[in-house]
């Protein structure tokens, strides 16, 4: 009896030593995700798809920094590769809020460790506006692990309306909010946002990546000059651009000092004037003659060139037969 229940015994460790091995080898065909950034819902961070679902945010505003390739609000968090990974092989994608995919990022080329990388995901008052009361997704990654696994990560947002007040984008006394929009006869009426140290222009408090947004207002056909107003709100009337004078605003010279600034780009391209054609209408073509009812002769006289001459010919003969008659005749007397 004893020997039984002894190999009852070993039979069950066997088991549990196999279960406990196959749970180990499939946790490591997928890279285990954690937050940097606050404390998401993670509904398994060693999976096929990861999801970090974010109902509360608490997010200081940072400078451009490495793959941060703008000043703003950025969520972070760590990917550390499956131990059987070829890591010298793996590649990922992304794709931010807004932007297409980014693909062929090695991660040997990115990585912060020896097995780790860190991502990053943008955010602004902007997108969380344009999303209030919905549950988002911020940002996407897909890893190609080179050892026949691939992994999607996500982060989603809850913006739902239980939870819009915990999502807070920090900024500090010192920073300046800048909204930019272009108006006027052809304008878009495009708002971007940005965030700048006080006291600094447009040219050294922007990243290289927002000047090339905020110089695209300048690419608008029929771009005049920009025009600047701080307060909370602001009054910008195109037909009475000659008032704002004093409201000229060269973005790489003059510092912004105001919490909250309103730059305008002024659009002028009036629509083209197009040449008016004649109204009066041509004249209408001659009716053409009907033609002959079916199954009857047309007896309508016939002009053409060929009768002409016909006619011609016949009246020559009898001339010249009534010349001939006559001189005879004149011969007789």
């Amino acid at each position: 009896m004893k020997k039984i229940k002894l190999c009852i015994t070993l039979i069950i460790m066997l088991l549990l030593v196999v279960s406990f091995s196959n749970i180990s080898n499939a946790a490591q065909d997928y890279g285990t995700v954690t937050a940097i950034t606050g404390s998401p819902n993670i509904d398994t961070n060693e999976s096929e798809t990861v999801t970090l679902t974010y109902s509360s945010l608490n997010v200081e505003w940072a400078k451009q920094e490495g793959d941060r390739n703008k000043n703003g609000w950025w969520i972070g968090i760590k990917v550390t590769a499956p131990d059987n990974a070829v890591k010298e092989n793996t590649t990922i994608k992304r794709k931010q809020y807004g932007e297409g995919w980014i693909e062929g990022i090695k991660f040997n080329d990115k990585k912060d460790g020896e097995s780790e990388i860190n991502l990053w995901a943008y955010i602004d008052n902007t997108i969380l506006a344009s999303n209030k009361n919905k549950t988002f997704d911020l940002y996407e990654a897909q890893f190609d692990w080179g050892n026949g696994k691939t992994q999607t990560i996500k982060i989603k947002i809850d913006a739902s309306e239980a939870n819009f007040g915990n999502l807070q984008l920090n900024t500090s006394p010192s920073m300046s909010k800048v909204l930019v929009v272009d108006l006027g006869l052809g304008a878009t009426a495009r708002e971007t946002n940005f965030t700048i140290e006080k006291g600094k222009t447009l040219k050294d408090g922007l990243s290289e990546n927002e000047k090339k947004i905020f110089d695209s207002y300048k690419d608008i056909d029929g771009f005049v000059r920009f025009y600047k107003f701080s307060g909370s709100t602001y009054k910008f009337e195109p037909d009475k651009v000659s008032e704002y004078e004093a409201n000229k605003f060269n973005p790489d010279v003059d510092a912004i000092n105001e919490e909250n600034v309103f730059i305008i780009a002024y659009i002028n391209k009036p629509a083209p004037v197009l040449t008016p054609t004649d109204p009066s209408p041509a004249p209408a073509p001659a009716p053409a003659a009907a033609p002959a009812p079916a199954g009857e002769k047309d007896n309508t006289p016939k002009t053409g060139a060929l009768e002409i001459v016909g006619y011609v010919a016949v009246i020559t003969v009898f001339s010249a037969i009534g010349m001939v008659v006559l001189k005879n005749k004149s011969k007789n007397y």
